[in-house]
């Protein structure tokens, strides 16, 4: 009787570990097929334990109902160390524009690029000169034709990004002294003089961030990423700014071979 409780017992381990395989592999038929076989070996065991005069008895009363979803919680349930735990997006939300207008946004075809061809300057400085200027009727401008201005630290914080009136209330640029680049296109004037000098990196690197934003904001294409002389017969924004490093427009990797900063 010893034995043969021993050799059922170790049966009974048997089918265990063969279920947890099959339940590992998610093989549903196999599972509910070894849960059952489980039980029979189980309450074979617990027969083989009955005295004799039992013997008749064990007959004649039904087995009680299986609950297969007792058995499968009890013997299959994967502990909570072992549960796979969805990971966290990787995504990280991209930061929103902050510059935004307060007008109604203006549709945009273009960005133009310019300098102010003076060693120093602000967007008060800027604004002070252009009031003094006329356009082709003769009235008066309404003051900075640009929409953005980019500082390099003398008149300005290098690299800080300042929006005009004119990106404010979403009106026509003054800068491109071409109808429709003025009435399409946002103007950016970086200060300095960059027939002289180059830009600084602080103001590279802004304005690659500000161009990032408008271009998808307004879903402008690099290509009409473009240069003042490239409207207009002038040489701004100067021979020693990187255009390459921000437009893909005709005629922009004319001066790669006098620059060599990259935009990180």
């Amino acid at each position: 009787m010893a034995f043969q409780h021993i050799s059922r017992r170790r049966e009974s381990e048997a089918v265990e570990s063969v279920a947890i395989t099959i339940f590992q592999n998610r093989n549903l038929a196999a599972i509910f097929s070894i849960a059952a076989l489980m039980l029979l070996l189980d309450g074979q065991e617990t027969l083989a334990q009955l005295p004799r005069s039992h013997a008749v008895s064990r007959h004649r009363q039904p087995p009680p109902p299986i609950d297969m979803t007792r058995v499968l919680n009890s013997r299959f349930r994967k502990s909570d160390s072992q549960v796979v735990k969805p990971k966290e997006s990787s995504f990280k939300n991209v930061p929103p524009n902050p510059w935004q207008p307060e007008a109604d946004e203006r549709v945009w075809k273009y960005i133009v690029l310019h300098h102010t061809a003076t060693p120093k300057g602000s967007v008060a400085s800027i604004h002070q000169a252009h009031l003094q200027r006329v356009d082709s009727k003769g009235n008066p401008w309404r003051g900075i034709g640009y929409h953005f201005v980019i500082g390099n630290g003398n008149g300005m914080k290098d690299g800080k990004v300042e929006q005009t009136f004119r990106w404010i209330d979403q009106i026509e640029g003054a800068h491109a002294g071409n109808a429709n680049y003025n009435n399409a296109g946002i103007g950016i004037c970086l200060i300095g003089n960059f027939d002289k000098t180059k830009p600084t990196p602080k103001q590279l690197a802004s304005l690659k961030t500000l161009l990032e934003a408008l271009k998808k904001e307004h879903e402008i294409n690099s290509n009409n990423v473009v240069a003042h002389k490239s409207v207009k017969s002038t040489d701004c924004p100067g021979k020693y700014f990187p255009l390459h490093l921000f437009s893909q427009a005709k005629g922009s990797r004319g001066v790669r071979h006098r620059y060599r900063y990259r935009l990180r």
